[in-house]
Protein backbone atom coordinates (compact mmCIF):
# COMPACT_ATOMS: atom_id res chain seq x y z
CA UNK A 1 0.00 0.00 0.00
CA UNK A 2 2.52 2.26 0.87
CA UNK A 3 4.11 1.85 -2.83
CA UNK A 4 0.91 2.82 -4.26
CA UNK A 5 0.94 5.85 -1.92
CA UNK A 6 3.79 6.96 -3.49
CA UNK A 7 2.64 6.01 -6.94
CA UNK A 8 -0.24 7.79 -6.68
CA UNK A 9 1.89 11.36 -5.11
CA UNK A 10 4.45 10.38 -7.72
CA UNK A 11 1.83 10.64 -10.26
CA UNK A 12 -0.18 13.78 -8.87
CA UNK A 13 3.06 15.65 -9.15
CA UNK A 14 3.42 15.13 -12.03
CA UNK A 15 0.07 15.67 -13.58
CA UNK A 16 0.08 18.98 -11.90
CA UNK A 17 3.53 19.89 -12.56
CA UNK A 18 3.26 20.28 -15.87
CA UNK A 19 0.36 22.39 -15.50
CA UNK A 20 2.21 25.09 -13.70
CA UNK A 21 5.10 24.90 -16.09
CA UNK A 22 2.60 25.50 -19.19
CA UNK A 23 0.79 28.28 -17.04
CA UNK A 24 3.49 30.01 -16.65
CA UNK A 25 5.05 30.18 -20.08
CA UNK A 26 1.02 31.56 -20.95
CA UNK A 27 1.70 33.96 -18.23
CA UNK A 28 5.05 35.32 -19.79
CA UNK A 29 3.99 35.14 -23.15
CA UNK A 30 1.15 37.43 -22.53
CA UNK A 31 3.39 39.79 -20.55
CA UNK A 32 5.30 39.73 -23.58
CA UNK A 33 2.76 40.28 -25.73
CA UNK A 34 1.79 43.50 -23.57
CA UNK A 35 5.32 44.77 -24.10
CA UNK A 36 5.04 44.54 -27.20
CA UNK A 37 1.99 46.15 -27.90
CA UNK A 38 3.76 49.10 -25.65
CA UNK A 39 6.55 49.00 -27.77
CA UNK A 40 4.53 49.43 -30.53
CA UNK A 41 2.85 52.86 -29.88
CA UNK A 42 6.21 53.96 -28.88
CA UNK A 43 7.32 53.24 -32.17
CA UNK A 44 4.35 54.93 -33.91
CA UNK A 45 5.03 57.75 -31.84
CA UNK A 46 8.91 57.97 -33.18
CA UNK A 47 7.17 57.14 -36.74
CA UNK A 48 4.90 60.72 -36.27
CA UNK A 49 7.73 62.30 -34.39
CA UNK A 50 10.54 61.67 -37.19
CA UNK A 51 7.83 62.74 -40.17
CA UNK A 52 7.14 65.92 -38.42
CA UNK A 53 11.03 66.76 -38.67
CA UNK A 54 11.47 66.13 -42.05
CA UNK A 55 8.42 68.73 -42.81
CA UNK A 56 10.38 71.11 -40.17
CA UNK A 57 13.51 70.71 -41.85
CA UNK A 58 11.67 71.56 -45.17
CA UNK A 59 10.34 74.28 -43.49
CA UNK A 60 13.17 75.75 -42.16
CA UNK A 61 14.86 75.51 -46.03
CA UNK A 62 12.23 77.35 -47.13
CA UNK A 63 12.79 80.01 -44.75
CA UNK A 64 16.49 80.05 -44.97
CA UNK A 65 16.23 80.96 -48.83
CA UNK A 66 13.48 83.66 -48.01
CA UNK A 67 15.95 84.89 -45.56
CA UNK A 68 18.40 85.62 -47.96
CA UNK A 69 16.08 87.05 -49.97
CA UNK A 70 15.32 89.12 -47.24
CA UNK A 71 19.19 89.83 -46.61
CA UNK A 72 19.78 90.48 -50.47
CA UNK A 73 16.85 93.41 -50.51
CA UNK A 74 18.07 94.67 -47.08
CA UNK A 75 21.60 95.11 -48.75
CA UNK A 76 19.53 96.83 -51.95
CA UNK A 77 17.95 99.28 -49.48
CA UNK A 78 20.54 100.64 -47.54
CA UNK A 79 22.44 101.75 -50.75
CA UNK A 80 18.93 103.35 -51.94
CA UNK A 81 18.69 104.92 -48.16
CA UNK A 82 22.20 106.30 -48.58
CA UNK A 83 21.20 107.72 -52.33
CA UNK A 84 18.47 109.36 -51.15
CA UNK A 85 20.28 111.11 -48.15
CA UNK A 86 22.33 112.39 -51.31
CA UNK A 87 19.15 113.71 -53.32
CA UNK A 88 17.80 115.41 -50.41
CA UNK A 89 20.99 117.17 -49.80
CA UNK A 90 21.19 118.49 -53.15
CA UNK A 91 17.76 119.74 -53.29
CA UNK A 92 18.73 121.33 -50.35
CA UNK A 93 21.24 122.70 -51.56
CA UNK A 94 19.50 123.11 -54.99
CA UNK A 95 16.24 125.31 -53.02
CA UNK A 96 19.44 127.58 -51.59
CA UNK A 97 20.19 128.38 -55.19
CA UNK A 98 16.62 129.53 -56.55
CA UNK A 99 16.10 131.61 -53.45
CA UNK A 100 19.35 133.18 -54.06
CA UNK A 101 18.73 133.81 -57.70
CA UNK A 102 15.13 135.35 -56.11
CA UNK A 103 16.87 137.52 -54.01
CA UNK A 104 19.17 138.78 -56.62
CA UNK A 105 16.46 139.04 -59.39
CA UNK A 106 13.32 139.61 -57.85
CA UNK A 107 11.15 139.36 -60.23
CA UNK A 108 12.01 136.09 -61.36
CA UNK A 109 10.17 134.36 -58.57
CA UNK A 110 12.02 130.78 -59.38
CA UNK A 111 11.49 129.46 -55.95
CA UNK A 112 8.81 129.93 -53.42
CA UNK A 113 8.85 132.01 -50.61
CA UNK A 114 9.03 129.32 -48.27
CA UNK A 115 12.48 128.56 -46.35
CA UNK A 116 14.85 126.75 -46.90
CA UNK A 117 15.34 123.83 -44.56
CA UNK A 118 17.91 121.26 -43.89
CA UNK A 119 18.26 118.70 -40.91
CA UNK A 120 21.88 119.38 -38.81
CA UNK A 121 24.12 116.35 -38.84
CA UNK A 122 23.49 115.20 -35.53
CA UNK A 123 19.87 116.58 -35.20
CA UNK A 124 17.06 113.73 -34.35
CA UNK A 125 14.20 114.34 -37.04
CA UNK A 126 10.87 115.70 -35.69
CA UNK A 127 8.24 114.88 -38.19
CA UNK A 128 7.87 112.34 -40.45
CA UNK A 129 5.15 111.58 -43.73
CA UNK A 130 4.28 107.89 -42.34
CA UNK A 131 5.95 105.18 -39.77
CA UNK A 132 7.93 103.58 -42.94
CA UNK A 133 8.70 106.67 -43.97
CA UNK A 134 12.15 108.33 -43.66
CA UNK A 135 12.01 111.57 -41.47
CA UNK A 136 11.97 115.36 -42.47
CA UNK A 137 14.75 117.69 -42.50
CA UNK A 138 14.40 119.73 -39.56
CA UNK A 139 13.78 123.48 -40.57
CA UNK A 140 16.84 126.02 -40.59
CA UNK A 141 17.17 129.22 -42.32
CA UNK A 142 18.83 130.03 -45.22
CA UNK A 143 20.59 133.43 -45.70
CA UNK A 144 18.84 134.99 -48.37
Amino acid sequence: MRSLNRIIVCTASAALLPGCIVGEIRDNLVLANEKLAHVEVQLEQVTETNTQLVELQESLKRLASIDASLKSVDTDLDGVAESLKRLDDHMVSLRRTLQSIDSTIPFLKIADDEEITERPPDAPAEASEGPDDPPLADEKTAGG
